[in-house]
């Protein structure tokens, strides 16, 4: 879910409301900011959700 968060803050930078909500929500979430540090950019697949024996298959 971060990654794709990343995703749309990238199209939007001059968005100063987007950088407050990522600074809040690294101070207030270790995870979030940990997350956010790995800098993983991945965009959200929705349109063709995976079961899980899919997801097994693939690994």
């Amino acid at each position: 879910m971060v990654d794709n968060l990343r995703v749309a803050v990238g199209k939007h930078l001059e968005a100063p409301l987007l950088a407050t909500l990522i600074g809040e929500l690294a101070l207030k979430s270790p995870e979030f900011a940990a997350l956010w540090a790995d800098h993983r950019v991945a965009p959200c697949d929705a349109a063709s959700p995976k079961t899980a024996s899919q997801v097994q298959a693939a690994q």
